[in-house]
């Protein structure tokens, strides 16, 4: 078809719009037809098996659908002309491909997009209720694991850690943002704070800072920043398999990281927006490139989902650093005089 959505918006007295695949369909997209159809008493048709419970048509249709909405599940059951073929089909998918079966056959939301990198352990975080209410705790300090992205994007992972368990109580992600303004939205809230945790290029110097280093500027605002020799380096491939070691003791606070679409900070001075508050999000979306000859999978995707995958995975390579008791300089006590021999006046 010819059609666009941008061709669509000149339609008149439209009664009936029957949008199919609707799950690849935008926000955006639906921002501009939606108002197209107005005559009264039209109707938009949307058929669609889901993908990821954030997509906007999912939300937008049946997690918040308008008071006139009838949501209906249509499902192979309700098939009267659902053939052997077809079932023999279902029945292999649900014994070989199981991770898979819930979505393609009973229509619902994958745990990831797929071909994720961590979509068995996000699978089992919502199994397991990991996704849940996760209080801070006074008595925990908050460590802040940082990524520093490209195209001035800054994001933070805010952390507790208790004995093995470990706590994200929330998310935060700016662009365009300056590490100043950055800090004190971190300020803002009253957390007794731990150290900052920094990937390794936090420790070299930028032309936009005059030589300086983010550790550089972290310590002059205030803040109590692991040096280089504190924090675990490793490869992205070998980062990517530690954290799905450590993913098991995880636990995510299910509104400050977990966002849907129009809630969290904004990327140009913490307004509202749906940047922030995204790590579940961010961990859904991160992939691999494939190769389209040979669909072999190669180095993660480098997009808007990066940077909070690129922080958890600092996570978990440092949560075992992590301590809520700050070290004091141990006490050498000053010696004014000579201490006398046990022996004399013997």
């Amino acid at each position: 078809s010819a059609h666009t959505v941008e061709s669509i918006k000149s339609f008149e007295a439209v009664d009936i719009c029957w949008v199919e695949e609707g799950q690849t369909v935008s926000k955006r997209s639906w921002d501009i037809l939606l108002p197209t159809i107005r005559k009264e008493g039209s109707e938009v048709w949307v058929s669609y098996n889901p993908d990821l419970e954030t997509d906007e048509t999912h939300q937008r249709f049946t997690v918040h659908p308008m008071p006139d909405t009838i949501n209906v599940e249509i499902n192979w059951r309700d098939n009267p002309w659902f053939s052997d073929v077809s079932d023999k089909q279902r029945r292999h998918c649900q014994q070989f491909d199981p991770d898979n079966y819930d979505n393609i056959w009973e229509g619902k939301c994958r745990p990831a997009v797929e071909g994720a990198i961590y979509y068995k352990q996000i699978q089992e975080v919502e199994a397991q209720g990991r996704i849940c209410n996760v209080p801070y705790d006074a008595f925990l300090k908050v460590h802040v694991v940082m990524d520093l992205g490209w195209d001035d994007s800054l994001s933070a992972a805010l952390v507790q850690k208790n004995t093995s368990e470990i706590r994200i109580i929330e998310y935060i992600e700016a662009s365009h943002t300056k590490l100043d303004v950055f800090s004190s939205e971190l300020r803002t809230r009253p957390y007794n704070w731990g150290k900052v945790w920094l990937p390794h290029d936090g420790f070299s110097g930028s032309l936009n800072s005059g030589g300086k280093s983010t550790y550089d500027l972290l310590k002059a605002l205030g803040w109590s920043v692991a040096k280089r020799s504190e924090i675990v380096e490793l490869s992205v491939k070998e980062g990517i398999r530690n954290t799905r070691l450590i993913f098991g003791r995880i636990y995510f606070d299910k509104t400050k990281t977990n966002a849907i679409e129009g809630q969290g900070f904004a990327t140009d001075g913490f307004g509202h927006t749906d940047l922030n508050w995204r790590l579940i999000e961010c961990l859904k979306r991160y992939r691999r490139r494939i190769n389209q000859s040979t669909q072999a999978a190669s180095t993660p995707i480098q997009d808007d989902y990066t940077h909070g995958a690129d922080a958890f995975r600092y996570v978990c390579l440092n949560a075992d650093k992590m301590e809520n008791v700050v070290k004091k300089a141990r006490y050498i006590p000053a010696m004014s005089y000579e201490p006398l021999d046990a022996m004399v006046g013997i």
